[in-house]
């Protein structure tokens, strides 16, 4: 399910993410099929205070229009074609004395791959002076996608560190955050391939109210989706361990531990997981496309999560792993028992013994916790 990420492509959304009978999506239909010269390009913006003594801005144009899928290129120096002038200057270019722009027509899509690429190309040749911005569709394609990449990174260290360490002080284990973190990951891959696999290639595209695919996806819904979709699985394995975790200082068996666990939490697991997905689910009835995506990923992944990760994955990778779930380095465990967040004094445990009192400085030992406590009741 996760391989289709392979070849995720996201940009910012235009008109096809709304319904096709919209007046603005058939007006862009209508306009771009009529009138392919104006197809969305990208729009280079020269700023020079004034043009140095000898130089024309018609040699920046003409190398402009020698880039690939250029198709001709507007500047108050005329209009060129393949290096070459071959009409005048259209209307409203000019030269104020402060500044002057080119529009730089494609032959592509805004929202395609090559037009991205043609504006590196075009920041890439050097201006006749001053400095030189580039604006348009594709350029604003390109800057929205390099910013989410580069946020991207220090918040998603940002998060996995500190769900990292919330499941450290919780289960007082090295191994299980890390195992948390990557079944979490699985269940997130798989739905990003799926949103890939139906919104951007079309594939089964009508079980969700679509003729065909969208296009690019949506990175700033993609993203919501994820994160959104990662806080839930972290909640559904806070749910499994506490269940799996007191098991385990009862003195049951790591085995039977993970097994009462799933037991005594499957079924509430199961019906939050339904749940949501029928409340969040509903979205892929919008007729908006940015809707439809975040219902079908949030919905796909919560399900996911719900079966495959924490019925399959999560015990079997505890089952497989023994008594490793519950080992941490001996200074970490120093740590944890100074900070005492479970309240059992300074032991890091409390056993009940059986005139009632508290002895907050012994750990119990296995099996003793629950021998204590029916002592104290008799």
């Amino acid at each position: 399910m996760s391989l289709p990420l392979a070849r995720l492509h996201v940009a910012p959304i235009d008109e096809r993410t709304l319904p096709a009978h919209a007046s603005s999506h058939r007006a862009a239909d209508q306009l771009s099929e009529g009138f392919p010269q104006l197809s969305p390009g990208t729009t280079v913006v020269v700023t020079l205070p004034a043009l140095p003594p000898g130089v024309e801005l018609g040699p920046y144009a003409a190398v402009l229009s020698r880039l690939p899928a250029v198709t001709v290129v507007d500047s108050v120096a005329g209009r060129y074609l393949d290096g070459r002038r071959i009409a005048p200057s259209p209307a409203g270019f000019a030269h104020n004395g402060v500044g002057t722009w080119l529009a730089v027509h494609a032959g592509v899509d805004a929202a395609e791959p090559a037009a991205g690429e043609l504006v590196h190309e075009v920041r890439a040749v050097p201006p006749p002076g001053g400095s030189v911005w580039v604006g348009g569709e594709a350029a604003r394609f390109v800057d929205t996608t390099s910013a989410l990449r580069a946020a991207l990174g220090p918040a998603a260290v940002w998060a996995v560190a500190c769900m990292a360490v919330l499941l450290l002080l919780f289960t007082r284990s090295v191994l299980i955050p890390v195992k948390a973190i990557v079944v979490g990951a699985l269940s997130l891959g798989a739905s990003s391939g799926m949103v890939v696999l139906v919104f951007q290639d079309g594939l089964l595209a009508p079980l969700v109210g679509m003729r065909s695919r969208t296009g690019p996806v949506d990175a700033c819904m993609l993203l919501l989706a994820l994160c959104v979709a990662f806080a839930l699985s972290m909640d559904y394995e806070m749910f499994l361990l506490s269940r799996i975790q007191e098991e385990h200082l009862l003195g049951a068996g790591n085995r039977a531990a993970v097994e009462k666990g799933i037991e005594q939490t499957g079924r509430l697991v199961t019906t939050a997981a339904l749940a949501l997905a029928v409340s969040v689910g509903a979205l892929i009835t919008s007729s908006v496309a940015l809707l439809k995506v975040l219902g079908f990923a949030l919905a796909l992944a919560v399900l996911v999560d719900a079966t495959v990760v924490r019925a399959v994955l999560v015990p079997a990778s505890m089952c497989l792993a023994g008594q490793a779930n519950w080992w941490a380095p001996a200074p970490v465990q120093r740590v944890l028992n100074r900070l005492d967040l479970h309240g059992h004094g300074h032991g890091g445990g409390a056993a009940v013994p059986a005139d009632g009192a508290m002895e907050p400085d012994r750990l119990p030992r296995p099996g003793e916790h629950g021998k204590l406590v029916r002592a104290g009741k008799r």
